[in-house]
């Protein structure tokens, strides 16, 4: 039942009940006094009585003119006297047809007691008048003597009829009262109730968290002043989210941009949190991991056995583990923690240190490589420099031919200090500058120039073609010089006598197309995956007889990723190989950078 109704409703039992209590007191209270001053006028009645049958002088109280006096008493009072001996005997009675079939009234309460010397009331229903009446019994003494009894009775009807319309009166009162009530009740209530509906809609807009409600304050009692003390509740409440919400913001952020990866795991090992990164890292979504433990949804048992060390030991734990589909190695950092309230969780940190093992796999391979790539020049540059020392002298000649074999081994070790010196400076930005439209054309142009005699000494057809119209591409004029110079110093490289080699540019939708075409060895498919890695070199007898170092298609890799380029090779094996290198064609406007070397 709602709060209005039950105010109202108990008002108004209230209410009744007080009506009915105080309207029976009041009716008991009223029937007690006109019952007591009623008794009281039959007292004194019943004494004039005895007055006047004194006057008469006769001793005898069933005498005729006694008889005769109360008869004219009971007409005159409207009252039933009856005259009664010592013995219970009724000498005279004004409701009697027949004395002699009434019986003896000595054991009748109010005559046995005036028998007694006292005064004698009584109330019952009386067989004679058929109507409830009130009975006053006074002894009738002469000289101390008692010499019979003066009974006098009348009707209780009148009280009763009295009582009757005082209950009516106090009854519509009483409705008149209760309705007064129930309405006065009613606007009471309503002056309640409806303040409080506003606060129960302020609260739950506020668990909707909706914090801009606010409640009239225009009372000056309590429930104004709670009023006021939700809406400052509100107030702080709202400002309290907000910064909340901003903290949260700013966590979310960070976790969601972290490049490591991120499980926040509950008491029971289930998941609570999983970052972007970590999504990333073991290829699963976020509404597939929370609320599962890790092994059913990462199925990673390294990590879960990382996760469980930590749990059971309350301390950290750093291990490196593999995940497959694919392959990474990875650095996981299992931590406990507390939560605000003190429940505990485990934090896990998820590193991607692949890349971090393949630089060092490749600076191990690179030092190898490099090593071994001076050695050889060295050695032979050792020997013959002995040789020459030793023949300088005694064979001129000779001499001549030493000098020339030292400055081919010369020139080989300074072209690879110099590829090596390339490849360094493009790993190792030293600034960075705003991007500039360089026109391919005119740099296929100088490299076909530079290498149009070395083409024809080994006897190739070196033939460009330049499409017109072609857009120029955004980048770095140097480095794109050594991208083409490379391909076309490749392509002479691996050519033999008699081959052609062709350099096409054209424009292809948003992108510039640079393709070099040759007729020479070609590759393997399976060697296709590798030659852009440093000193890889698919036939090392011919690669050491043209001079090759084997950096010069990782050069070419590194500056076309620096320009947004993709490279694609089509290469048979003894047919010969194509590299396409692809441009996108970008806006002048457009606030991209390149590395300066």
């Amino acid at each position: 039942m709602r709060i209005e109704r039950k105010l109202v409703v108990s008002y108004t039992l209230l209410a009744i009940l007080t009506f009915l209590v105080t309207g029976l007191i009041l009716r008991s209270s009223i029937a007690f006094f006109y019952t007591e001053n009623l008794t009281k006028q039959l007292i004194a009645q019943a004494h004039a009585f005895t007055v006047a049958i004194d006057e008469l002088g006769e001793d005898d109280l069933g005498g005729a003119r006694t008889h005769l006096l109360i008869n004219k008493l009971a007409d005159s009072t409207d009252t039933w006297i009856t005259l009664i001996n010592t013995d219970g005997v009724v000498l005279s009675d004004t409701q009697a047809v027949n004395l002699g079939m009434m019986g003896n009234h000595a054991n009748i309460p109010e005559v046995r007691q005036a028998l007694s010397g006292e005064i004698g009331t009584s109330k019952r229903f009386s067989n004679t008048t058929k109507q409830d009446m009130l009975y006053v019994a006074v002894p009738y003494k002469t000289g101390g003597k008692i010499h019979g009894v003066i009974r006098i009775a009348l009707p209780i009807s009148g009280i009763d009829n009295a009582l009757n319309k005082f209950s009516l009166m106090m009854l519509a009162i009483a409705i008149g009262a209760t309705m007064l009530v129930v309405a006065t009740s009613y606007k009471l209530s309503r002056s309640l109730t409806i303040p409080l509906k506003q606060m129960m809609q302020m609260a739950e807009q506020m668990a909707s968290d909706n914090l801009e409600q606010r409640l009239p304050v225009e009372r000056r009692d309590e429930i104004g002043a709670l009023s006021k003390s939700l809406n400052n509740l509100a107030v702080k409440l709202k400002d309290r989210i907000d910064e909340l919400r901003l903290e949260k913001a700013k966590v979310e952020l960070i976790i969601d941009n972290m490049v490591d990866g991120i499980l926040l795991l509950d008491g029971d090992g289930k998941i609570m949190l999983i970052n972007p990164a970590a999504e990333q890292i073991f290829n699963v979504k976020a509404a597939d991991t929370v609320g599962n433990p890790v092994i059913h949804s990462i199925r990673s048992y390294e990590l879960d056995h990382a996760v469980h060390d930590s749990v059971s030991s309350r301390k950290e734990v750093i291990d490196d583990i593999e995940s497959q589909m694919p392959f990474r190695r990875l650095r996981i950092r299992a931590l406990p923690v507390a939560d605000a309230v003190g429940e505990r969780q485990t934090l896990v940190i998820i590193r991607d240190i692949t890349r971090q093992k393949q630089v060092e796999r490749l600076r191990k391979d690179f030092i190898a490589n490099v090593s071994h790539e001076l050695k050889t020049p060295l050695t032979g540059l050792k020997l013959l420099s002995e040789t020459l020392l030793r023949s300088i002298d005694t064979d001129p000649s000779s001499s001549k031919l030493f000098i020339k074999r030292l400055d081919g081994e010369l020139s080989k070790l300074i072209n690879l200090v110099r590829k090596l010196i390339d490849l360094s400076k493009i790993e190792t930005p030293q600034k960075v500058t705003e991007k500039a439209p360089v026109d391919l054309g005119e740099l296929i142009s100088e490299v076909g120039s530079s290498f149009y005699q070395l083409a024809a000494n080994k006897g190739l057809s070196l033939t460009l073609d330049i499409a017109e119209g072609a857009p120029p591409v955004f980048g770095d004029k140097d480095q794109l010089l050594t991208l083409v110079r490379n391909l076309v110093d490749n392509a002479i490289r691996y050519t033999p006598f008699g081959g052609k080699i062709n350099v096409k540019l054209e424009g292809v939708g948003d992108f510039v197309e640079l393709a070099i075409s040759d007729t020479g060895i070609g590759l393997a498919k399976r060697e296709i995956p590798r030659i852009f890695e440093r000193f890889y070199r698919v036939d090392k007898a011919r690669s050491r007889e043209t001079g090759s170092t084997g950096l010069g298609l990782s050069i070419v890799k590194h500056i076309a990723e620096t320009h947004g380029a993709s490279i694609r090779v089509d290469s048979s094996l003894g047919i010969g190989s194509t590299f396409t290198v692809s441009f996108p064609v970008n806006s002048p406007a457009a606030s991209q950078k390149v590395i300066d070397i």
